[in-house]
């Protein structure tokens, strides 16, 4: 009888576990894509590749918080600003070649590497 008792609540708690995990995909899939608020990833023109963080800060109308490459900085405008008005805004910049929302990537998946439960950090 225990056992018994044991199997139900192990297949409940597996059962529901499934269910969670569904409806939480299609929950993620009705919000549509992830970014975050205020935060954009604005690729720099040559003519502004000598700038500081403040000049850019004035050029861009928000605050550089990182720069990521040589040509690539994130600036942090209004996160009550609509993201389309602020991406038109930027890409109109004639010292940017591209604006993006800064997108949250996620992993999907685990690795089918054999070892990757060897990596240093991951245990």
């Amino acid at each position: 009888m225990a056992k018994a008792r044991a199997a139900m609540t192990i297949a409940l708690v597996l059962i529901s576990t499934v269910v969670a995990n569904v409806v939480t995909a299609k929950e993620k899939k009705k919000k549509g894509p992830e970014y975050i608020p205020g935060q954009f990833v604005v690729e720099l023109s040559n003519s502004s590749l000598n700038f500081d963080a403040k000049a850019m800060s004035e050029i861009f109308g928000g605050r550089v918080i990182d720069r990521v490459r040589d040509n690539m900085i994130v600036v942090q405008r209004n996160p009550l600003e609509a993201p389309t008005q602020a991406l038109e805004i930027l890409r109109n910049n004639r010292y940017a070649v591209a604006a993006d929302p800064n997108w949250i990537m996620r992993a999907s998946r685990t690795p089918n590497d054999s070892d990757f439960g060897k990596l240093w950090g991951l245990s």
